[in-house]
């Protein structure tokens, strides 16, 4: 059959995707900056299932370091990070700006005075507007005429709760892998054995974090790279995938430890901060030979856990 002519199916579900129902799948979440994406993947219904089941977990779990970074996402901003003194005073994070997360009232009823903070005019106008509910005689522009403007330093260490890991995470990193694969032409009987694992069905032990003692890729100074790194070996009979987010994070996924399709060996490497792809040729023989170390020592500590 022709190239062009070729019936998209979802890998999911297997309908066929049509200009109904088709919908743009980001391979890395674009809430983790991701930009490498296609039309022929997933269908709308499927692509909402798996962000709404996982992806949203990953998400939120890696929003400290799009943050942070100061990443710029395809489209909208991420959410504040959540950060608390070791007082308990709570704050947000966005944007590279740092506020408290709650106004504060003081009220001192000796001098019959009631002061507020806000973090800027727009949100004091509402709190004052809020307040007028309450106490009708408050002139609002009287008092934000009246109000002091001063920048405020923090004094303390700003603490901030972050984990990356569990069943969610795992699985949409295992949905990178497959969609990565597939998006360079490889077989869908290849990966379908995946589908009930996605799907909730079934259990599979499949993705493991890896942090070597080594780094497996070195960025730039001024690089931070989200990565895949497919590598599909029919003579060691093994399909897997290694995943490096924000060069903070990295997964190894076995796909298939049956693999007799072609040989693949592929990278996708972005610049989160330049906004580009990097073109490098690295992960060579040493990577792999590491890597079936890897799954060896995986499969070896396995083994010794169900015992």
């Amino acid at each position: 059959m022709n190239e062009e002519n070729k019936i998209i199916t979802c890998f999911r579900c297997g309908c066929e995707i049509t200009s109904a129902n088709q919908t743009v799948e980001h391979i890395i979440p674009m809430a983790c900056a991701g930009r490498l994406k296609s039309k022929k993947l997933l269908c709308r219904k499927c692509n909402s299932f798996f962000g709404e089941k996982f992806d949203s977990e990953l998400a939120e779990q890696t929003n400290d370091l799009v943050n942070l970074l100061l990443i710029k996402r395809e489209k909208g901003t991420p959410p504040p990070i959540k950060a608390h003194t070791s007082t308990g005073e709570d704050y947000r994070i966005y944007g590279g700006k740092v506020e408290k997360a709650h106004p504060e009232f003081k009220l001192d009823k000796a001098a019959n005075k009631l002061s507020v903070e806000a973090n800027n005019d727009e949100k004091m106008r509402l709190l004052l507007k809020q307040l007028k509910r309450r106490i009708p005689t408050i002139d609002v522009d009287e008092i934000l005429n009246g109000a002091t403007r001063q920048k405020s330093y923090m004094q303390e260490h700003l603490i901030i709760n972050s984990k990356v890991g569990g069943n969610g995470v795992f699985k949409s990193i295992t949905k990178i892998s497959i969609e990565y694969f597939l998006l360079k032409r490889g077989d869908k009987k290849f990966v379908k054995h995946l589908i009930p694992y996605l799907d909730g069905t079934a259990e599979q032990e499949i993705v493991w974090m890896h942090y070597p003692d080594e780094a497996i890729y070195d960025p730039e100074i001024t690089e931070v790279s989200n990565i895949i790194r497919l590598i599909g070996n029919p003579q060691e009979k093994i399909l897997y995938a290694y995943i490096e987010l924000f060069n903070v994070h990295n997964f190894i996924v076995k796909l298939n430890d049956e693999y007799d399709g072609f040989k693949m060996d592929e990278t996708y490497i972005f610049d989160l901060l330049g906004i580009k792809e990097v073109v490098k040729h690295i992960f060579g023989k040493r990577f792999f030979s590491r890597m079936i170390v890897c799954f060896a020592n995986l499969y070896t500590a396995s083994y010794q856990m169900s015992q």
